[in-house]
């Protein structure tokens, strides 16, 4: 719109017109901040939800096909074929658990619980033997004033494991909407792309095609560096644990799998086994498994920068350090929206230049 050369009426006519266009912008933008702010809540799903489909979509089209065309159940049957991955060993674990800490507390509560006297070695551990042998060795003579002694501190450890196990029910319950939400993705992948399609088309134009595929490829890449460094760690640390005769080596292995995936240190793990390994074994043997796990517990800030980028036109560099940035700045979903952003921008920044190659 133009101002009118001349005449109040004109004038007044504009302002009016300005008025009415700054109102309508001024509530599109509420609009837009309101439902962004009844989204918000479900963004995290959302993003977990269209990041798994993505990644497990080529074992879906396979199935699909297999199945004679049915997407649906192909869907259904990989969406719980991950669930009872999920589901099943968790709750094996808390079954376990409870059924620990119910034998403890009736126990502790009948005074029948005995604590066996520390082995001598115990003495010969570097920095906290002296402390640990006393401690134990108070506890095999005398549990009740042990429990007495230290009751704040285990207060605080009561409390931190509540709510670490509150937590980690949380984040599974979340992970498995975010399983369910991925199957329904799968399901309706062909209106999901032309949707994709369309939005890109109406961000960037004719080249549109190729973000879309850029966005797609990286997000398989990032999961094919995060799942298969995880899955690679697991084998090790299980290969470990079974050859030194590790009780339930099968489900230390499983909760390595869990944190690699999380992106929590598998060491966190392995450590304290390598430390129930120098009681139960000879101290070479013990030695030489700390050794293998630290080297697995490691292994990923090798494999990563190996697998992350496979497959992209964009290099491997940029892609791991939107990974990296963005798991730094939002968590662990960063790693995948982290590595297409700047993944798309270093593709903006290329043609802003002129000089992508044609």
């Amino acid at each position: 719109m133009s101002e009118p050369a001349t005449g109040s009426e004109g004038r007044h006519e504009y302002v009016m017109q300005l008025l009415e266009a700054a109102i309508r912008i001024g509530l599109l933008f509420l609009l837009a901040s309101w439902c962004f702010l009844l989204m918000q809540p479900f963004i995290p799903l959302l993003a977990w939800g269209i990041v798994i489909a993505v990644a497990v979509y080529p074992l879906h089209a396979r199935l699909t096909i297999a199945l004679n065309g049915r997407a649906g159940l192909s869907a259904t049957l990989i969406t719980l074929f991950f669930l009872s991955l999920l589901l099943l060993p968790a709750f094996i674990l808390l079954d376990s658990m409870t059924r620990s800490a119910v034998t403890l507390y009736e126990q502790v509560s009948a005074g029948a619980l005995t604590v066996p006297a520390p082995p001598g070695k115990v003495l010969s551990w570097p920095v906290i033997g002296n402390k640990l042998h006393e401690i134990w060795s108070l506890a095999a003579d005398n549990l009740q004033a042990v429990l007495v002694r230290f009751a704040p501190q285990i207060r605080v450890l009561g409390r931190w494991l509540l709510t670490t196990v509150m937590g980690l029910g949380f984040s599974l319950l979340k992970f498995c909407l975010s399983l369910i939400i991925a199957g329904v993705v799968m399901y309706k992948a062909e209106a999901g792309k032309l949707f994709v399609d369309r939005l890109f088309a109406r961000l960037i134009g004719r080249r549109h095609e190729e973000y879309v595929a850029i966005s797609r490829d990286t997000v398989r890449s990032v999961a094919l560096g995060v799942v298969g460094v995880a899955i690679i760690q697991s084998l090790l640390a299980g290969m470990g644990l079974f050859v030194a005769s590790i009780p339930a080596a099968g489900l230390w292995a499983f909760l390595v799998l869990l944190l690699a995936i999380i992106q929590i240190p598998v060491l966190l793990v392995l450590m304290p086994v390598c430390i129930y390994g120098y009681n139960i074994m000879p101290p070479t043997a013990a030695t030489a498994l700390t050794a293998w796990c630290v080297i697995v517990g490691l292994l990923d800030n090798v494999l990563k920068p190996m697998l992350f980028g496979r497959g992209v036109e964009i290099p491997m560099l940029v892609i791991l350090m939107g990974a990296i940035g963005g798991m730094m700045l939002t968590g662990i979903i960063g790693l995948f929206v982290g590595a297409v952003v700047l993944s798309l921008g270093y593709k903006l920044f290329l043609i802003w230049l002129d000089i992508e190659s044609t």
